[in-house]
């Protein structure tokens, strides 16, 4: 078995045994929460809405730390943070990282069936100065959300 399905496997086993995954490309934590918000109707097409998606330099009690949208060069790693709503059905979402308009890798997150659904994804970005983005996007491949940040 090769490298990357070794890893996707075991991070989908350790996701849906404690809800928390590792990975060689970052860090993933989903925490499913049942909370009432007043929000739009989820987008034509996306069995969720997204609440928030924030870059940042950590994220603490399920939440996120630093948001920012400039990051010095000795940043060792950033954090994206999703906050889903309205979630009608099992899915996916993907984070896409960007760097220089170029995608430097991609991490799978499950999102369950729920009314909020908090979780984010890390990379290393330690002296990759330029132009960086976050897409998520959904089960079919098509981009919900986008948030751009700076390394300098």
């Amino acid at each position: 078995m090769n490298k990357k399905v070794l890893v996707f496997v075991s991070v989908a086993a350790f996701v849906f045994m404690c809800g928390q995954a590792n990975s060689e490309e970052g860090t993933t934590q989903t925490t499913n929460q049942t909370q009432t918000t007043n929000q739009a109707p989820v987008q034509a097409g996306t069995p969720f809405q997204v609440k928030e998606l924030v870059v940042c330099a950590s994220v603490d009690n399920r939440a996120p730390v630093g948001a920012a949208q400039t990051f010095s060069a000795g940043t060792q790693k950033v954090y994206a943070f999703l906050d889903a709503t309205k979630i009608t059905e099992d899915t996916q979402v993907t984070f896409v990282w960007m760097y220089n308009q170029k995608e430097v890798s991609k991490f799978e997150v499950p999102l369950n069936k729920s009314v909020r659904w908090r979780t984010f994804a890390s990379k290393t970005v330690s002296g990759m100065k330029g132009d960086w983005a976050v897409e998520i996007k959904d089960a079919n491949g098509n981009t919900v959300k986008t948030s751009q940040f700076k390394v300098e």
